[in-house]
């Protein structure tokens, strides 16, 4: 990304800096964004889906991992 930008290894820029001169977005950004949009999308389906049981899914006991 670095030669991208015009820089080289010894401008010691970060990844950060660099999108943000190109005036890219970031993917961690992208991501969060796709995740907001998504979770209220599981949660508009009927309670009954597979999806939002899993999402809403909490383990109620815990195991010991042993075999009885």
């Amino acid at each position: 990304m670095g030669k991208t930008a015009g820089n080289n290894w010894a401008d010691c820029k970060t990844n950060t800096e660099i999108t943000k001169e190109l005036h890219m977005t970031l993917i961690l950004e992208e991501i969060q964004d796709y995740t907001r949009s998504w979770i209220p999308h599981i949660n508009r389906m009927p309670r009954n889906r597979l999806t939002r049981l899993i999402r809403n899914y909490s383990q109620k006991t815990k195991g010991t991992g042993e075999d009885h």
